[in-house]
């Protein structure tokens, strides 16, 4: 039953190797569906006749916890994955919430606002909220997006977090301070790019941000000095005019890697990690090292790497999930889950051999021996 405790594993059992074969066993052993989410019910205000869709998913760095976001309620839900459980929703039905992130406090989050009130200055209808679900109060605003904002990635290694909005800014911001503390202009000046809907991605040594533009192309700027403009472009793929948005953009956990999907595809490239670390000129790549098919053309379905940057999984069908070797570039396996439509979002556990995917519903994966532990994964 859903009380039952997803173990670690730290009973002496081991850690685990993640391989082909373990990928291939990996099924749902957890599986929260609508109406809650495993939740309490909302009051009748948030009552919501569209069905509620999970539209982001992060994991705590160092803590057994997941957060998700549902649009249509607004709803914020923590899940203990160890336990395999929900334990509190919460909502921001006034403000909306998206693109949920974790930042180092065990029960703080970041995320953008959705809800516009005419009333506001656009900088406050377009604030992220730094939330303390402790006492479920804001810790802080943070002011400067003047259109909705895209998306957001906290740092691993400071209180610095990076910002995209459809005002086409790139921002970097402090936890500790309210104000901006740099900001990539894509839309005039030195800094210009052809961009309408920019996606922003980090390593793990926050040493890059990449910048995704329409039609695939992405830009490598030092994270530290922004303005400075990029120092590395890899240019689009994609052939004609059309130039359709990115669905994501991700790097992986070592930053030797960046991956963009688009328009059904998964392009993977390789970086030169000792280029990014000693910046001297705009280099460009011309050709991905893979490109995965997932067949799914809408545009806002999530890819993740392993921790271990060995696989790169993603939605590629109705409550299926392909995973791919980045060794070689074979399609490693299909998972079919139970789900009913394409897992949108989908995140790899920082700490277990675990993954947890969403839409109109949220399931933890697990590997198949046993669905109700979840194994520590061996560094």
């Amino acid at each position: 039953g859903p009380g039952e405790a997803m173990a670690t594993g730290d009973g002496g059992v081991g850690e685990i190797e993640i391989s082909d074969g373990l990928l291939q066993t990996f099924q749902e052993g957890r599986v929260f569906g609508p109406p809650d989410f495993g939740g309490q019910a909302p009051d009748q205000k948030e009552q919501t006749k569209e069905q509620p869709k999970v539209t982001s998913l992060d994991y705590h760095n160092s803590e057994p916890l997941l957060v998700s976001i549902t649009d249509a309620d607004a709803g914020i839900r923590l899940y203990n994955i160890d336990k395999g459980l929900h334990e509190r929703t919460y909502y921001s039905g006034k403000h909306g919430v998206s693109s949920a992130r974790f930042t180092h406090h065990l029960m703080a989050i970041l995320y953008a606002s959705t809800r516009e009130d005419s009333t506001k200055k656009a900088s406050e209808n377009h604030a992220i909220r730094y939330h303390s679900l402790h006492d479920n109060a804001y810790i802080r605003y943070f002011q400067g997006h003047t259109e909705k904002v895209l998306g957001i990635e906290m740092s691993k290694v400071s209180d610095a977090f990076f910002s995209c909005s459809l005002d086409r800014t790139v921002k970097r911001w402090d936890l500790r301070a309210e104000a901006e503390q740099g900001s990539l202009d894509l839309k005039s000046g030195e800094t210009k790019l052809d961009c309408l809907k920019p996606r922003v991605a980090l390593d793990r040594d926050e040493n890059v941000i990449a910048v995704g533009t329409e039609g695939g192309s992405i830009y490598l700027y030092s994270a530290q000095k922004m303005d400075g403009g990029p120092f590395h472009t890899i240019h689009s793929e994609s052939i004609g005019l059309l130039r359709p948005p990115i669905s994501c953009l991700k790097m992986s956990n070592k930053g030797d890697l960046v991956a963009v999907s688009i328009q059904g595809k998964i392009l993977v490239y390789r970086i030169d990690v000792n280029t990014v670390k000693n910046v001297k000129e705009n280099k460009a790549t011309q050709r991905s090292l893979y490109t995965f098919e997932t067949g799914i053309a809408t545009d806002n379905v999530e890819f993740d790497f392993t921790s271990d940057d060995k696989y790169l999984l993603s939605g590629c069908g109705i409550g299926s999930v392909a995973v791919w070797s980045l060794d070689d570039g074979r399609e490693v396996g299909k998972l079919k889950g139970g789900g009913v439509d394409i897992p949108s979002c989908l995140k790899w556990s920082p700490r277990h051999a675990l993954f947890a995917t969403g839409s109109s519903k949220l399931s933890l994966w697990l590997p198949g021996n046993d669905p109700v532990k979840a194994e520590p994964i061996a560094e």
